[in-house]
């Protein structure tokens, strides 16, 4: 299969994964798992900081995305429509 281009990876499998290294916003490769959610909703705040208003379209790739995944996923689309991010 053909690799599929992200910005942000969300890996939402149903239990807390253990990641090999921490978030990195800075990294150009940013994943995070949602779970624990506490942990998500800095993390979220601090990526929705780093993405330039309208500067050019953001891909999030959302994995293992059950009911609260899709929930989720629309309630982060809502936030960059918000924010005035692509």
């Amino acid at each position: 299969r053909p690799p599929i281009p992200y910005d942000v990876l969300s890996i939402d499998i149903g239990s807390s994964p253990t990641l090999l290294q921490e978030s990195n916003i800075d990294s150009p490769m940013h994943i995070t798992a949602v779970k624990p959610i506490s942990k998500f909703g800095r993390v979220w705040d601090r990526l929705i900081s780093t993405i330039p208003k309208a500067a050019k379209v953001t891909t999030i790739a959302v994995v293992g995305a059950g009911a609260g995944g899709i929930e989720l996923t629309l309630s982060m689309q809502k936030r960059l429509l918000h924010e005035g991010k692509n």
